[in-house]
């Protein structure tokens, strides 16, 4: 029969008894309480940092597709003209890389 007390059976408990036992918790107790805010409060400071991001790329994709769409009403042939180019430049690439692997 093993007669062990909780603090022999638990090393932690052990550690917290004797921190109380010598008054410390009083001292480690708010140290710890202080942590948490404060990581709580990074942790909410970099949740507004990543929305603040996400809404500045929002208005500049907003800008260029505005920008964008103006370009196309005011010069449409050559919107055109310009899609048609990148376009027969990427399958010209995909056939060249195409190629290649075979």
């Amino acid at each position: 029969m093993n007669h062990l007390s909780s603090s022999e059976s638990h090393p932690a408990a052990s550690g917290l008894e004797a921190l109380h036992e010598r008054g410390w918790t009083d001292r480690v107790d708010p140290l710890v309480g202080q942590l948490s805010s404060r990581a709580q409060h990074l942790a909410r400071q970099g949740m507004d940092l990543a929305a603040n991001a996400g809404a500045r790329a929002q208005e500049s994709w907003a800008r260029y597709a505005d920008a964008t769409t103006g370009y196309v009403a005011r010069q449409p042939v050559r919107s055109v003209l310009m899609a048609a180019a990148v376009g027969a430049g990427l399958a010209l690439l995909i056939a060249a890389s195409s190629r290649r692997r075979d």
